[in-house]
């Protein structure tokens, strides 16, 4: 019984995704965007539901997973500023291969008259 609850939360993250990434304007302007925005609201209050009508249960399954050791902290640590700096460095490289044009920039005289 488990399971069923769990796999309406996967169905409607692959819903999002689909929809977000390859989908996109299916349905035209109005549907997509609506299903993107119910799907991740049910992604978002569904769990909710779940933990509220047997809470004991899901922690009793769970319960090896919630502990956080030392090196697990210190692994995540060391994932994200890997992948932080390799998206600086990707950033960086974009920025210098394709410098900002002002004469072709459609933003940035604007900001110079509007704001500047």
């Amino acid at each position: 019984m488990m399971k069923a609850k769990y796999s309406y939360l996967y169905i409607a993250f692959a819903l999002e995704l689909l929809f977000i990434f390859y989908t996109k304007n299916v349905f035209e302007f109005v549907v997509s965007p609506l299903i993107i925005i119910g799907s991740g609201f049910f992604l978002a209050v569904y769990p909710y539901f779940i933990l509220k009508k047997d809470q004991a249960s899901f922690l009793e399954q769970n319960a090896s997973t919630f502990s956080v050791s030392k090196t697990n902290l210190i692994r995540v640590s060391v994932l994200f500023t890997v992948l932080s700096l390799i998206a600086i460095m990707y950033g960086n490289f974009a920025i210098n291969k394709y410098p900002i044009n002002v004469s072709e920039s459609d933003i940035i005289p604007f900001i110079d008259e509007i704001f500047v």
